[in-house]
């Protein structure tokens, strides 16, 4: 359509090229084409809505992935709050790639946008994301590095992180924040309420016809469009399936436009009354009267049609104001807690050699404790790592070195500090459970039991015939595997077997295995 605006004067100036009685009348129909095209135009950006009644379908017509929840707005104090209470959650991993380490915030944009919508239906615009000014690190040996620049995305990493030359394990980082958040409007237009005025320009509801909404407003306000809310008879919110849009001109053209279509119809009525004579005639008609200045496009209007699941009743739009609200804070960020296993009590940290690529053990001053012989370490607790093919390993803190063992971890908690169920292979069962000491890799108790739990410190096992034992924390027995079943609570151990000629037994111990009562049943 923009280029339609001077179509007009090249066309009529054209038939100036044309031999006289066949240009005339091959003008009579390029006018006439042109002015049906002008009209159109304006009658397009002049009326008002369009609606095409539809009956809407039964809601159990549609689907519920149909609808989407609603963009919901926050206004500016909880916003505010949010953004605080967002910041502070923000941790950051390291990745220690000898002898540098990668830090690495857990930031992501949907989240910092649900702090503006509670849907989260609001994506921050790149401009608009928070800045992350990296001021100082704090090492876990409490010496500092300080930095001063700006963490940014980087190749193969989702988050905005930061490399620094030093392998030494990190304990948190000083960083200054810097963001901002809009000022939203909602707009509302319907049946009763196709247009409203904005600073920027006017926003016109054109048409609804079913499931299609067009709209006409100022480009500006279309590039600050958040989101758009297109009720159903319900009040629900229906899922948008696309959407086209075109540049109409702007209010100048259209006054200009206007003009020529005057110019238009008047050298049409001219024309059929035979008032031009010749080419020379219809040129100095169309020079006289045709406007001198170009028009200059101050603002560009924009129409769209968009296209929803389910028939429309209304909508809402929700457009960004220009300023934005700026914050800054100064915040200190601890390492995530989704990576304590690298928070080693002994000062063990996995890292990879930049040269071999592989991994091996450093301690808080960053430098090599056990080689980087390894293919692949990941800790599962402070005495034990997992190795390639699943390979486990012991940590013999004393001699500084990763010993392969034979068994595996049933689960990676460590029971009063240093104790851990570990299970073996069996030819007649899948699995045998015993107790290891972690910390010196010394058995505790044996590996012959189908089962161990842990109840207030003890350790109650279940033997192959399904008797239930029971076990201190120094792996002495103080229940033998004859019973049936065992409770533990508190301060005693009660106990139930059948005896063979005898009525059930039940006996109540204390936690160390001294018989308090027998009861008969």
């Amino acid at each position: 359509m923009k280029n339609h605006i001077y179509t007009t004067i090249l066309l009529l100036i054209s038939i100036a090229c044309k031999p006289q009685n066949k240009e005339l009348q091959e003008a009579q129909i390029e006018i006439e084409e042109n002015i049906q095209s002008t009209e159109s135009l304006l009658d397009f950006i002049d009326s008002g809505l369009i609606l095409t009644p539809a009956d809407h379908e039964a809601i159990d017509t549609l689907e519920a992935s149909d609808f989407r929840s609603a963009f919901r707005l926050n206004d500016s104090l909880v916003i505010e709050k949010n953004i605080n209470n967002y910041l502070d959650s923000i941790k950051f991993v390291e990745k220690l790639r000898y002898p540098t380490n990668y830090l690495e915030l857990d930031y992501y944009v949907s989240d910092f946008g649900k702090t503006i919508s509670n849907s989260g239906y609001y994506n921050t615009p790149k401009n608009d994301e928070p800045i992350f000014l990296l001021k100082t690190v704090f090492f876990k040996d409490k010496t500092t590095l300080a930095i001063n620049d700006t963490m940014t995305y980087s190749r193969g990493n989702s988050g905005k992180g930061y490399q620094i030359e030093s392998s030494k394990p990190v304990e948190k980082l000083a960083i200054e924040i810097q963001y901002q958040y809009p000022i939203i409007d909602k707009i509302s237009l319907g049946k009763n309420n196709n247009k409203i005025s904005l600073p920027e320009g006017e926003v016109s509801l054109k048409k609804i016809n079913k499931n299609e909404v067009t709209l006409i407003m100022p480009k500006v306000l279309k590039e600050r469009i958040v989101d758009i809310n297109a009720i159903y008879k319900n009040e629900k919110v229906l899922r948008e399936k696309g959407m086209s849009g075109n540049t109409l001109p702007s209010k100048e053209e259209l006054l200009f436009h206007e003009k020529v279509l005057d110019i238009q119809k008047l050298a049409l009525k001219k024309l059929k009354n035979n008032e031009f004579k010749n080419k020379e005639n219809l040129e100095a008609f169309i020079k006289k009267n045709i406007p001198k200045e170009r028009p200059i496009s101050k603002e560009q209007l924009f129409t769209g049609t968009y296209y929803f699941n389910g028939n429309v009743s209304s909508i809402d739009l929700f457009i960004k104001k220009e300023q934005n609200i700026f914050g800054k804070q100064n915040i200190l960020i601890e390492k995530s807690p989704y990576r304590k296993l690298e928070e080693n009590t002994y000062g063990y940290y996995i890292s990879t050699d930049t040269v071999t690529g592989k991994d091996g053990l450093i301690g808080i001053d960053g430098n090599w404790k056990i080689q980087p012989n390894y293919e692949y370490l990941y800790a599962r607790n402070d005495f034990y790592f997992i190795g390639a093919a699943e390979q486990l390993f012991h940590l013999n803190i004393n001699e500084e070195k990763l010993e392969p063992v034979s068994y595996q971890l049933r689960e990676t908690k460590l029971y009063h500090g240093n104790l851990a169920i570990t299970e073996t292979k069996d030819i007649r069962w899948d699995e045998l459970y015993g107790v290891t000491n972690a910390k010196t890799n010394q058995p505790v108790i044996p590996h012959k039991y189908r089962s161990i739990r842990v109840k207030n410190g003890l350790f109650e096992v279940l033997n192959l015939d399904n008797s239930i034992g029971v076990y201190d924390k120094n792996g002495k027995q103080i229940l033998p595997e004859i019973y049936d079943d065992i409770y533990i609570d508190d301060n005693k151990i009660e106990t139930g077997r059948k005896v063979d000629g005898k009525p059930y037994l039940r006996e109540v111990f204390n936690l160390k295995g001294v018989k308090i009562k027998t009861n008969k049943h």
